[in-house]
């Protein structure tokens, strides 16, 4: 079980914020700022609530007369608090949730995997959402083009990769072109994507290639 206490140091691994948490599927980032409350903590990708905050406050909450909690039973309750008063950020409950994972948040009370899970899907969602509102293709559409490619850069013929590629388009009238590499966008919008400079460019290459 992860522990809540672990020195922020252990937190640099983590998004420095929630919009890059949520682009990587991440269920937290890390600012390195203390709350209000002065928790130097993590925080939820989807609200931006320190974590410590709302683990605190759930574990406030009071069983009622029949033992149960809102959100889990008079058992799990204490084995909760046990697992939060150690450090720890999980606990294992009585049973497992209804996929079969053993493992829960001690605040929220939500499976682990199942979270980790509903957060990369939100983010594949919010992705592929974006990138059809600012390019106008679709998953589809983006698959057939890397198929169409054989998952090679148009210009260096590189492999793509889900870290690598780029929708490469006209910015005049926003037709997508091709995909291609990082490194071959970014040169041809340096070159303001101007024929004169890429054929310059290529004379000075040439050049200052050639043997003496």
């Amino acid at each position: 079980m992860a522990n809540k206490h672990e020195h922020h140091s252990e937190y640099s691994k983590y998004p420095a914020t929630g919009i890059r948490a949520r682009e990587l599927g991440e269920l937290y980032y890390f600012t390195g700022k203390r709350c209000r409350k002065g928790h130097l903590s993590l925080r939820y990708a989807t609200s931006g609530n320190c974590v410590e905050c709302y683990e605190v406050k759930t574990l406030s909450v009071k069983n009622n007369f029949r033992g149960r909690s809102s959100k889990r039973s008079k058992e799990n309750q204490l084995l909760a608090e046990e697992a939060f008063a150690k450090g720890y950020k999980t606990y294992v409950p009585t049973t497992a949730c209804k996929h079969g994972h053993k493992e829960r948040f001690v605040g929220s009370n939500n499976c682990v995997v199942c979270g980790l899970q509903k957060s990369r899907d939100r983010s594949e969602y919010a992705k592929w959402a974006r990138i059809k509102k600012q390019y106008g293709i679709s998953q589809d559409q983006f698959e057939k083009m890397l198929f169409v490619q054989k998952h090679k850069c148009t210009i260096c013929n590189c492999n793509l990769t889900n870290q690598n590629t780029h929708i490469d388009h006209c910015h005049a009238s926003g037709k997508v072109r091709s995909l291609l590499c990082n490194k071959c966008n970014q040169a041809i919008g340096l070159l303001d994507e101007n024929e004169t400079n890429i054929k310059t460019a290529l004379e000075y290459i040439r050049k200052h290639n050639a043997t003496p």
